[in-house]
């Protein structure tokens, strides 16, 4: 005997338009009477039954409702560690700042040395450059 759409969401124990949907897309198979009204098999609602209740045993169990102890020692030892890793990273940055700063200080003091080797080096040249000897120092030789 044929069943309704109304009918057929009672047996399969759903709302009717859960079956209306299932109709359109073609999951459930029916035949659309003159009338405009759908009319469902028993054999056809119970394939689809059956196709309904293997897809809903075909889906991942839920995850666990809750996180076990063991789970939530080892979430605060995570974030102990992340918090230490944290302040080391921002040590070495302070480090590296310092470190910045005293290599700035030294390339000032290269530069201060290096001007006077020059002025030192071109004395020495104006010095290499006067005539040699006493009488020539004294008598202007």
């Amino acid at each position: 005997m044929p069943l309704s759409p109304a009918k057929a969401a009672t047996v399969a124990g759903v709302s009717r338009s859960v079956v209306s949907k299932a109709l359109a897309s073609g999951q459930l198979v029916g035949v659309k009477r003159n009338n405009g009204h759908w009319s469902i098999t028993e054999k056809d609602l119970t394939d689809w039954m059956e196709h309904i209740i293997s897809r809903a045993d075909s889906t991942p169990a839920a995850p666990e409702p809750h996180p076990k102890r063991s789970d939530l020692a080892e979430l605060e030892t995570l974030r102990e560690e992340l918090k230490a890793a944290t302040a080391a990273g921002q040590e070495a940055r302070e480090g590296l700042a310092s470190a910045e700063a005293r290599l700035e200080a030294l390339g000032e003091i290269i530069v201060n040395l290096k001007a006077d080797r020059d002025a030192w080096q071109a004395q020495a040249k104006t010095l290499a450059s006067r005539p040699g000897g006493l009488f020539a120092r004294i008598f202007g030789r």
